[in-house]
């Protein structure tokens, strides 16, 4: 059977994750009324319902590919880059070591002409009728796909999530036109194949996706995803995609945008590769094996070649068995998803926050051992959770972990996530039931971390509005302090820093850091770069030069420049050396191994002054050379200079010191030779006349007071020296 793969939206912290309509089998169920209400910050979340609903059984399809005779295009797919392999190409052994294939990019097509015409299945207006699960329902005005939705669905959100594999992915192409043998494709209903697609085929195509935007009643259901179709080798080549319009917005923020992106991305992983029936058509065979849980209970993990390497790479444990799959959240999540506990933020996990997914090297080894697909690994993305933690981590209870920022103990209490991307509380909750027995962690039995999936470890959980990587909230008191910081290379810190005089801070705050090398660590406080103790250590604060009292507390270097020395970027030369104040002008830079950084990239020019502006349209061009476009700095009356900062979104930065001259202006120049002058003429003739003037005055008024100048006339206008005057009165 073809799994449907359907996300869920907005589990508020009052509400376990296991507590949802669909029932999961592995905890107790939590309402509103069974947990304490307390006032913590909503905080949406997705959680993956795998195999929930089911579509009609996947069909066979034979497709023609283009034949090499290359002895080195092997029908199954080596893999481009490590993947916890020593060696960097490694092939594993084909399935039919006869058939010879040329690899080229995955041409994966969108198909969203039911985006338009879908009677009876997706709402154009209020008050229309749809069929959904079998029972007819009028459209509400969530429902409704407007134009703005189906454009940014259509256009933006699912090209970015497919362009992503297109990119990642090479595949044996299909020679001359894809065709598919069945009539409908997908699930509730799916979607009709056009006579077309299964007469001549569709052009310069591997792959095809029905795209929908139809209402999902399930609870807190947004999208799904499957395939329905697989050629002879058993690589998907057809699949369907819904997004429920009710759950479908534009977001204002690239933040936003990405997360939404890592949802698409993770309904097409499905659809691709991650699902059991795709997973037992693998060329490395057994795919499965199991492993001994800390829980007592026995669970699946995949144990294919590339994929095992990667995790104990990874954990830094060459004990393990395997990578192992869910075991919770029912029948909707369990054995489609890597397990929480392992991989807590991995794009791939059952559950899902705003916040950073990570693209890791597991799931890029998943696709490799399929056999299906040539994987470029320099895609797969660093995983913090977990990293060289050892067989224990994986092997006991998550009681026994003593690592910062894994595990809390009291409710809402206050720290940074464990990678410090976001300030975060700790989420434990009361049930209205005992947990099970092997998920308890505290004196009271009904007492537990937020989510099932998780074990109901109490686990820190990031704030609604927490996020270091995310824009300032409406209204937020830190926005216009000068004093915390957004922005991609930011991250959370323990801190005691407050404007009173004998106040405290709320214990956290986000300021940005960049990493010198691979124990160098600097945080930007206010307007100042301050440079960590390698090994972690309190920064104390000044009111007179930070305008705070309090201390920021930096972690040891390692925990967040963990990335080895050898490759760190470095910046030799700017050409050309300056330009106007205005900006504009576009600078090369020449370093060496610049290919490494990780996006976002962002180059900015700190001035004397404290300020720091960013560079606009930052391309790397390739391991040596970046281009970029000069901000302006307006604040320039004459020649400044500026240091160069090339930052990636781990922090790692290369730096050029001095290196750019911003020229003023006609204008500056005029201004600056009209206040010179100005100066010159106060000093060399308004002043000594000033001073002249003085001197005589002085002189006239002595004289006078001191009988040397008889009939002179006083200042007051009397007549005579003061010794007249005095006889007179005598």
């Amino acid at each position: 059977m073809a799994a449907l793969h359907a996300l869920v939206s907005l589990a508020s912290p009052g509400q376990a994750l296991s507590s949802d309509s669909h029932a999961s089998t592995d905890g107790p169920a939590s309402t509103d009324d069974d947990a304490r209400t307390l006032p913590t910050p909503t905080l949406p979340s997705h959680r993956c319902v795998h195999d929930t609903l089911r579509g009609a059984r996947a069909t066979m399809s034979h497709q023609s590919y283009l034949m090499s005779t290359s002895s080195s295009d092997a029908p199954h797919a080596p893999v481009e880059g490590s993947l916890g392999d020593d060696s960097p190409q490694e092939r594993a052994p084909p399935r039919d070591p006869g058939a010879e294939g040329v690899w080229k990019p995955l041409r994966l097509k969108i198909l969203d002409n039911a985006l338009y015409d879908d009677p009876g299945r997706t709402c154009f207006a209020v008050g229309q009728d749809y069929w959904d699960q079998g029972w007819r329902k009028s459209c509400g005005w969530p429902d409704v796909l407007t134009a703005a939705k189906r454009d940014y669905l259509a256009k933006t959100l699912l090209p970015r999530a497919v362009e992503f594999f297109t990119q990642m992915l090479r595949v044996r192409p299909v020679q001359g036109g894809l065709r598919l043998h069945s009539l409908r494709c997908g699930f509730e209903g799916g979607v009709g194949v056009p006579g077309w697609l299964r007469d001549e085929g569709l052009a310069g195509a591997d792959m095809v996706v029905f795209l929908t935007a139809r209402p999902i009643s399930m609870a807190e259901t947004i999208a799904y995803a499957g395939h329905c179709e697989t050629d002879q080798i058993g690589r998907p080549v057809a699949a369907h995609f819904n997004w429920s319009p009710g759950q479908l917005f534009v977001p204002q923020d690239e933040f936003a945008e990405r997360y939404l992106v890592s949802v698409a991305m993770h309904e097409l992983t499905h659809a691709l590769v991650f699902s059991p029936d795709l997973i037992a058509s693998f060329q490395s065979q057994p795919a499965l094996t199991s492993l001994f849980t800390p829980s007592g209970t026995y669970a699946s993990a995949v144990a294919t070649p590339r994929v095992l390497r990667a995790a104990r790479k990874h954990f830094g444990c060459d004990e393990l068995p395997g990578a192992q799959l869910e075991d919770g959240g029912g029948s909707g999540t369990a054995a489609s998803h890597w397990e929480m506990r392992w991989f807590r933020d991995e794009y791939m996990t059952g559950s899902a926050s705003p916040g950073t997914r990570t693209f890791s090297a597991m799931t890029a080894a998943l696709f490799a051992d399929s056999g299906w697909y040539l994987v470029n690994s320099t895609f797969a993305e660093p995983m913090v959770w977990g990293h060289n933690l050892g067989c224990s981590f994986v092997n006991r209870p998550c009681d026994e972990w003593e690592q910062r920022g894994y595990r809390c103990e009291r409710t809402f209490q206050k720290g940074c996530s464990y990678d410090r991307r976001a300030k975060a509380y700790c989420d434990v909750r009361i049930f209205s039931a005992p947990l099970p027995y092997h998920m308890r962690h505290f004196a009271d039995s009904t007492e537990g971390g937020y989510s099932a999936l998780l074990d109901y470890c109490p686990v820190y959980r990031a704030y609604e509005d927490g996020h270091c990587q995310q824009g300032w909230a409406r209204g937020s008191e830190y926005r216009s302090s000068g004093w915390e910081e957004r922005c991609d290379s930011c991250r959370c810190f323990e801190s005691s820093a407050t404007d009173e005089p004998w106040g405290s801070g709320d214990g956290t705050a986000c300021h940005r850091m960049r990493c010198l090398n691979s124990t160098s660590l600097e945080i930007r406080l206010g307007n100042r770069w301050r440079s960590c103790p390698s090994e972690g250590g309190a920064l104390l604060l000044s009111p007179i030069n930070d305008g705070r009292s309090g201390a920021v507390v930096c972690p040891p270097a390692h925990e967040l420049c963990p990335v080895d020395g050898s490759l760190w970027p470095e910046l030799f030369a700017l050409e050309p050396h300056s330009g106007s104040f205005k900006g504009g002008t576009i600078v090369t830079l020449t370093g060496r191994r610049l290919s490494t950084l990780k996006a976002p990239v962002q180059l900015t020019f700190g001035m004397q002054d404290g300020a720091e502006m960013p560079a606009t349209d930052v391309q790397i061009l390739n391991d040596t050379h970046v281009v970029a476009t000069v901000p302006p700095y307006l604040a320039a009356t004459s020649f400044a200079r500026a240091d160069l900062a090339l930052t990636d979104a781990a922090g790692r930065a290369a730096y050029l010191f001095a290196a750019f001259v911003y020229e003023p202006s006609l204008q500056s120049y005029i201004i600056t030779l009209g206040i010179v002058v100005v100066i010159m003429w106060l000093a060399c003739v308004a002043a000594p006349r000033y001073i002249q003037g003085a001197c005589d005055r002085q002189k006239h008024l002595f004289e006078w007071e001191t009988g040397q100048e008889d009939g002179g006339e006083a200042p007051n206008g009397l007549r005579g020296p003061i010794g007249e005057r005095t006889k007179e009165m005598v």
